[in-house]
């Protein structure tokens, strides 16, 4: 069995994209949120110090795109190339060339749940090429000498948790993690892994083109969830999102959390959060019980939960995960308005878990 070659670094281009719309931590992650910003007030204070400096000569205007979404447009134009050499001008002008940009880049988006955000996103940067907020703020960023503090006061920082993150995977047997992945998503084998480590997307890790993904500085001990969690985005067609939108819409509880969750993340998330899961019951010696607290903890994950438990009782990790999915949403397995008392009543922690969904 081959096995894939990880390659872990930070990264100035994906970092300014990030501190040039950083939306700050979601309300809807209550006190979860509370806790996250306490706990990186290093990160936000260095962030408000940044606006300070644009602020005399920028306008924040309102944000029109998120940081994962542009950054992924930059991983898949960049496609093999290394990123690590681009310049916060060079990727200032990549953005300015809007139509060039959607040239390069809407070829290479071909999974139809990425497409259905990234082709708008796309079509609204050549709209507005002469009026371009990222692009405005991406120059900003360079004239106020953004590169020199990142080397300065932020390198250093993401030294350490590259370091740290090598010194785990170095220690670890993952290649059957990556078999079992390809499995799932029902594609190619992986052969390359692109990590990039960045400071200012703190507290959101994501999917990047192909077989990439960006976590934040303080992930770097959650590495190997993050593989599990990270490349298997990216799988869903547009059959299964809408069966699972029609899902959640049929029950006002589910419908709610539904609303919640695309506050800060997507309608493929609870597919891959079940999946991680299930990787980690599999790879690891953690218990069904503690994992199906886990995806409880996290907000707004009650399909999520169901579907680990589905995934549970697979003798091995189903092959096409998105024909299975599609599979449970048709077959009435499901417990629909049910959900909230099929979370409790299969927990042994339900008393915390009713805390958390009340």
């Amino acid at each position: 069995m081959q096995i894939p070659e990880v390659n872990i670094r930070p990264c100035l281009a994906y970092d300014a994209i990030c501190v040039t719309n950083h939306p700050g931590i979601p309300w809807a992650l209550g006190l979860r949120g509370l806790i996250l910003r306490l706990f990186a007030n290093k990160i936000f204070k260095l962030i408000n110090e940044i606006e300070k400096c644009l602020s005399g000569t920028l306008k924040k205007d309102r944000m029109q795109h998120s940081f994962s979404t542009l950054c992924l447009i930059l991983s898949a134009y960049v496609g093999e190339d290394d990123p690590t050499t681009l310049s916060v001008g060079s990727v200032a002008d990549i953005f300015a060339d809007a139509k060039n940009l959607r040239r390069v880049v809407a070829p290479r988006i071909t999974n139809e749940f990425i497409r259905s955000h990234i082709i708008p996103t796309l079509d609204n940067l050549v709209d507005n090429a002469g009026n371009s907020y990222i692009v405005h703020r991406l120059r900003a960023l360079a004239s106020m000498g953004f590169e020199t503090i990142w080397q300065e006061r932020v390198l250093p920082e993401l030294h350490k948790t590259t370091n740290q993150a090598m010194k785990y995977l170095h220690n670890q047997d993952v290649s059957h993690i990556f078999a079992d992945i390809t499995r799932m998503k029902y594609c190619e084998p992986i052969r390359q892994i692109d990590i990039i480590v960045s400071y200012f997307s703190y507290p959101v890790c994501f999917a990047l083109h192909g077989t990439g993904f960006l976590i934040n500085t303080y992930a770097a001990n959650q590495i190997k969830s993050m593989i599990y969690h990270e490349l298997m985005h990216g799988f869903a067609n547009d059959e299964l999102v809408q069966a699972y939108i029609a899902y959640v819409q049929a029950d006002p509880w589910m419908k709610k959390r539904h609303r919640q969750l695309l506050t800060y993340s997507g309608n493929e998330e609870e597919f891959v959060a079940a999946a991680e899961c299930y990787l980690r019951l599999v790879h690891s010696d953690e218990s069904y019980e503690d994992l199906l607290f886990d995806l409880a903890r996290r907000n707004n994950h009650s399909t999520a939960a169901v579907l680990f438990d589905l995934l549970s009782q697979e003798v091995e990790p189903p092959t096409d995960y998105n024909a299975w999915l599609l599979a449970q949403f048709n077959s009435g397995k499901l417990p629909g308005g049910r959900t909230r008392d099929f979370i409790e009543s299969i927990s042994r922690k339900t008393s915390i878990l009713r805390r958390i969904f009340n």
